[in-house]
């Protein structure tokens, strides 16, 4: 009896683990990715009004040109985008759960990386992948 009640547990336990995992997903393109823009993390909410314009808001570093301009870059490496609502940029759809948003983050090695929240991404494509 013992040696079931361990074996049960294991088995249980092993459900619980997976079922907690992240599913691994990213997009690996380029236009989601500035590779001149230097590390950065920063952390900003993406919405999309019916126009087709952004509201953008939340904080990135800023720098300063000797001209007296300054650059802001949300696609930094580093950079963690949180979706809300549906929002298409470059092609992509992204389609967010009110409750729990889609957040990604700009990975210069890996492309642009799930993080978490539940909702679709749609390709330029047509292929719609539903995370978690």
């Amino acid at each position: 009896m013992k040696r079931f009640t361990i074996t049960m547990f294991s088995v249980l336990l092993c459900l619980a683990v997976l079922s907690c995992k992240t599913r691994s997903f990213s997009l690996k393109d380029d236009k989601l990715i500035d590779h001149t823009a230097r590390h950065d993390d920063g952390k900003v909410q993406i919405s999309q009004e019916p126009d087709g314009s952004f509201n953008i808001s939340g904080k990135v570093s800023v720098t300063f040109n000797p001209s007296g301009g300054y650059d802001q870059n949300i696609w930094a490496d580093g950079v963690t985008h949180t979706w809300i609502g549906k929002c298409t940029y470059q092609g992509y759809v992204f389609d967010s759960n009110a409750g729990s948003p889609l957040i990604f983050r700009v990975d210069k090695d890996n492309g642009y990386t799930y993080v978490g929240g539940k909702g679709t991404v749609t390709t330029p494509g047509g292929e719609s992948t539903t995370l978690p």
